[in-house]
């Protein structure tokens, strides 16, 4: 029987791995913007399914004003999990400009920051 880890691991189950954070953020068709204003409805639980239903979770969802009508953060188990939910959203034709942007932690950006110390790189226009 698997258990539950404890801490700031909470979300996971003992001896899985970390869970990678993604950004999610995109805006309604007009053919989806039309059925909701026909039918209103909070999407939340149908997101949160959609991403449980990769291992996933959905940390929160939030509505915009502007280049996009929602933002929301999740965590997903891995990079083919994440494309998997992202072409299952985009192949609906219902989403514009949906994104799904990799976050990392402070301390993963303090590790890349530091490995890019080693990264031997010529920028163009230089010889």
């Amino acid at each position: 029987m698997r258990r539950q880890a404890e801490g700031s691991n909470a979300h996971l189950w003992e001896g899985e791995g970390h869970m990678a954070h993604y950004l999610f953020q995109g805006g309604y068709a007009p053919e989806a913007w039309a059925g909701l204003i026909e039918n209103p409805e909070d999407r939340t639980a149908v997101v949160r399914a959609a991403l449980e239903s990769i291992g996933g979770t959905l940390e929160a969802l939030y509505f915009a004003f502007g280049a996009d009508d929602f933002v929301g953060l999740a965590e997903v188990p891995d990079k083919i999990q994440a494309a998997a939910v992202s072409i299952a959203v985009a192949s609906t034709g219902r989403y514009r400009n949906f994104r799904l942007t990799p976050l990392l932690t402070a301390q993963e950006m303090v590790q890349a920051m530091q490995g890019a110390r080693q990264v031997n790189f010529r920028p163009a226009g230089r010889m």
